[in-house]
């Protein structure tokens, strides 16, 4: 081979070799560049997952806390319900209780004097058996004509009507502790959860 050739040929392999260094730098920095972009895409996904899995669980805290206070509004509405209500049953024990005591009598005399204000011809009144007597004591005091009827649902006090039953007036313990309690829940939880 002649000189000629294997400048040309050497020249040729430089060449070659040259654009092979190229190619392979090129491959290389594309590399880098994959390399850094997938490294770059795994961090944004990383933290949006991240962001994804930190917003599920303030969702989830959020809603175990709102759960759990409804929880306690539920307990503290019911400890509530529950105070007032042994508050009211010993109320209305105390006032059932009056017809052991000696101011039943009097309190039982007042209660027909208000009902029977209402009334001016025949009375229908409704009592339970025990206080008969002193109704018919007390009606004929006050001289208004009456019929009586004894109830065993009346633990205290009386119903009055008048004969044809168009005009009632409950005056009875019953009576009296069902308009009162919504007054006295109201109070009680004023009272009592200030």
């Amino acid at each position: 081979m002649n000189k000629s050739h294997e400048s040309l040929l050497q020249t040729m392999e430089k060449d070659a070799m040259a654009e092979k260094e190229k190619l392979i730098s090129s491959a290389e920095e594309q590399i880098t560049k994959i390399k850094t972009d997938a490294e770059i895409q795994a961090k944004n996904l990383k933290e949006e997952r991240l962001r994804q899995t930190e917003k599920q669980l303030q969702l989830e805290r959020a809603r175990r806390l709102g759960k759990t206070e409804l929880e306690l509004k539920n307990s503290l509405l019911k400890t509530k319900h529950n105070l007032i209500q042994r508050i009211l049953d010993a109320v209305e024990a105390e006032i059932k209780g009056l017809r052991k005591k000696n101011v039943y009598d009097h309190i039982f005399q007042d209660m027909v004097a208000q009902s029977v204000r209402e009334f001016d011809s025949m009375i229908v009144v409704k009592v339970n058996p025990g206080d008969k007597e002193r109704c018919e004591r007390k009606l004929s005091e006050l001289q208004k004509p009456f019929r009586i009827e004894t109830v065993n649902g009346i633990s205290g006090g009386l119903d009055m009507s008048s004969e044809d039953g168009r005009f009632t007036v409950r005056n009875n313990f019953e009576s009296r502790i069902t308009k009162a309690k919504e007054t006295v829940k109201e109070a009680i939880a004023k009272t009592l959860f200030k």
